[in-house]
């Protein structure tokens, strides 16, 4: 998609209303400097959206910038993207032109933002937030809204004082903004707020001054967040106490009022650690039901001499089941939790990685409405090097699982894979990487579902083991003849 002689930093893409894929990327040219364009691909070419590059400062910081770019349900495009690691922008694709959401989003130019968030609201405006540092290194988080005639200011900022660990940005059911972001202050508190229009602020979500947290002296560590389509936010987040004591707790809010989910803890052994380096790894998906579904692991990251063990919980409406009974699966340590899914059956599908000195090994495990079973050829790894990092696993409309990972073994010679599950085998999508030079490096950037349900991937390609390079897209254009 890049111009011959460039090389290409962030990218992103969304479809239109008529189902036609538009991206956006960074460009580093011959001069060094990093332009960013929106293209959209018109059956079988790429048209440039505008007169040219669409960035407000020409430089050689942004082509580490980060581009996002989303849709309406009327069609609407905006175009959000930093220059560097200071500056916030935001336009609006007209359909001949694009138009400035305002000036420069973010308050002080002389400090990081970190991690931009944009989402769009059920009245079909952007919604973003993201985390600025301040002066004395402490942090805030703005929220701002595109009304459809002038950029408001929800929030200068949620927070201040002390790091901002992680944030979440959600709608309501009214279509509020709601945030849920934990600090780390002295203990770290978890928060959920969502914006009230007749006040015109954010209000808590029944937590006091002390946040979520369980035990008000414990460290509110990581946590999952989602909303399912009745507008119930479900809150799953790690509570560490004494540097040793660690619990998982859950909390749900059904539009008015917060309360606990079980009379205790998640976790299945108190005594043992959460899975994790800094937090507990954990992964949130709700099911058909509304009800969400949590995987986490339990264990020592740093023991070597010891096993760690796998979990889901369904919430079934009143209390916590443990899926099948036991742990899905049971490894050695250096276990890694990426990926939660459902099935077409509403059962779920779990993707680790086995890290060990040999190298990497990626499982699926699938519970089949009785027992977990490993989604392959017995107990052996899909996919095992010296270097596997997942990616992605999407489902297509009949229900056919498809992975997407960087096989290699080394950062100079990385491939991106593709694989389907049907007929009870595993089958490569590629030959079997998907580059178009399986010599050069692939960096994997993102994938997402078309209208039709099938999976669009962008990825680039760069020579002698430079991430950033050609950058690609590809559609898979069939279905599996025997799901």
């Amino acid at each position: 998609l890049n111009s011959e002689g460039t090389k290409v930093g962030g990218s992103d893409f969304a479809f239109d209303a008529e189902g036609r894929l538009v991206a956006t990327f960074f460009e580093r040219a011959a001069d060094g400097f990093g332009y960013l364009y929106v293209e959209r691909w018109d059956e079988n070419q790429w048209t440039t959206l505008g007169s040219g590059s669409i960035n407000h400062q020409i430089s050689d910081s942004n082509l580490f910038s980060v581009a996002r770019i989303v849709t309406n349900d009327d069609g609407e495009l905006f175009a959000m993207w930093t220059e560097g690691t200071q500056s916030l922008f935001m336009k609006r694709w007209s359909g001949n032109s694009w138009e400035a959401l305002g000036g420069i989003l973010n308050a002080d130019v002389d400090q990081e933002l970190i991690a931009p968030q944009l989402i769009i609201d059920g009245d079909g405006h952007p919604l973003l937030s993201w985390k600025e540092t301040t002066e004395g290194q402490d942090f805030t988080l703005p929220v701002k809204r595109w009304d459809g005639a002038q950029m408001q200011t929800l929030s200068e900022g949620l927070f201040m004082g002390g790091s901002l660990f992680r944030k979440r940005l959600l709608t309501t059911a009214e279509d509020e903004p709601l945030v849920v972001h934990n600090t780390a202050n002295s203990p770290n508190e978890l928060h959920a707020v969502r914006w009230d229009e007749e006040a015109g602020e954010f209000v808590s979500l029944g937590s006091g001054s002390g946040g979520l947290n369980i035990d008000s002296g414990a460290d509110a560590r990581g946590f999952v967040a989602e909303m399912n389509d009745d507008g119930q936010l479900f809150v799953v987040w790690h509570e560490r106490s004494d540097g040793s004591t660690h619990r998982l707790y859950a909390r749900r809010w059904d539009g008015s009022q917060m309360s606990p989910m079980g009379s205790g803890p998640l976790n299945q052994d108190l005594d043992v650690e959460l899975y994790g380096t800094l937090a507990a790894e954990m992964e949130m998906v709700i099911d058909s039901q509304g009800y969400p579904l949590v995987a986490w692991g339990e264990g020592s990251r740093l023991d070597d001499n010891t096993d760690s063990h796998w979990y889901v919980k369904r919430w079934t409406g009143s209390s916590w089941e443990l899926v099948g009974g036991a742990p899905f699966q049971t490894e050695p340590a250096r276990t890694r939790l990426h990926h939660l899914s459902l099935a077409k059956n509403d059962q779920p599908l779990v993707v680790t990685t086995v890290e060990s000195d040999g190298g990497s090994a990626l499982y699926i495990h699938h519970f089949d409405g009785a027992s977990w079973r490993p989604l392959g050829d017995g107990d052996r790894p899909i996919l095992e090097d010296e270097r596997v990092r997942f990616r992605d696993l999407v489902l297509l409309p009949d229900g056919a699982p498809v992975l997407f990972a960087e096989v290699g073994p080394a950062h100079d010679e990385t491939t991106i894979r593709a694989l389907e599950w049907w007929n009870a085998q595993w089958h490569d999508l590629g030959d079997p990487s998907l580059q178009h030079d399986s010599s050069r490096r692939g960096n994997f950037h993102r994938i997402k579902l078309d209208p039709g349900g099938l999976p669009v991937m962008g990825w680039s390609e760069g020579e002698d083991g430079d991430f950033q390079g050609d950058l690609y897209f590809m559609k898979l254009n069939r279905m599996p003849a025997s799901p």
